[in-house]
């Protein structure tokens, strides 16, 4: 097995075991079910075969959704810029909660170096460029209807909205300045608030998880994650919340003696 994805299913079902919301911090949140999950790794479902579309699901997929009354969005993190990543993780969603379009998807993009320079900054707006023009194909084919980025400065917008064919309609951020506000307002962009940290450390998680777990030791050193998807259905006649879930893709990779 060269590659495979892992999904939670609906993480709403843990709520109760955990006694506490599950949403208040992001990564405790993923943290918390994974370890509950990944307990009995070995007696998970593995539906597919060696070497082609693998998925390991951690419960039975109860997720039901009707498009006379959900909505579906996604954010995707990115661990790097890998276009080929857009569509996979769209259709890897689509296939687990069986629908054949989402509403939404955010993209959160590998995090800057703390140093940059112009040259660095080029070559990252190529890379954001390159993610995004595959996104676009999505909105194009009518799988998803609206693009939205995460964490991106001025700058990365201005350059973003400059040469791409669709604009993203939401820049997810921690914070805001007035300059920001100023510029979304400018050009449509919609400002929301998130909590997710930054990068997101599902990397980090699955090696203390593993570190711990028997069952588990071989696991982090050989595969790696390249993506995170986080999918949420919602109900928005009644505002209401009603299913939640992580799909994980995971690579091998050599390990060196």
């Amino acid at each position: 097995m060269n590659t495979f994805r892992f999904h939670t299913g609906d993480i709403d079902s843990y709520i109760a075991s955990l006694g506490s919301r599950l949403d208040e911090d992001p990564s405790h949140e993923l943290e918390q079910i994974l370890k509950i999950q990944l307990k009995d790794f070995q007696e998970y479902h593995i539906e597919g075969h060696e070497n082609s579309d693998i998925c390991i699901n951690a419960q039975k997929n109860n997720i039901k959704i009707h498009r006379d009354k959900h909505v579906v969005t996604l954010k995707l993190f990115l661990e790097n810029f890998e276009p080929s990543y857009i569509r996979e993780a769209i259709n890897a969603t689509l296939k687990e909660l069986g629908t054949d379009f989402l509403e939404h998807i955010i993209i959160s993009f590998p995090p800057k170096v703390k140093r940059v320079d112009e040259v660095y900054l080029a070559e990252r707006h190529k890379k954001i460029l390159k993610v995004w023009q595959e996104a676009e194909k999505l909105v194009d084919e009518n799988i998803v209807m609206l693009i939205g980025v995460a964490d991106l400065s001025i700058h990365e917008l201005h350059k973003l909205i400059e040469h791409a064919k669709i604009s993203p309609s939401i820049d997810q951020v921690h914070q805001y300045d007035d300059d920001l506000k100023k510029f979304a307002d400018e050009n449509s962009i919609e400002l929301l608030f998130h909590s997710d940290p930054i990068p997101f450390p599902t990397k980090q998680i699955f090696k203390d998880i593993c570190d711990t777990n028997e069952c588990l030791h071989l696991f982090e050193p050989i595969f790696i994650p390249r993506w995170t998807a986080r999918y949420v259905i919602w109900a928005p006649c009644r505002i209401i919340l009603e299913g939640k879930g992580y799909i994980f893709k995971f690579d091998k990779v050599e390990i060196e003696d």
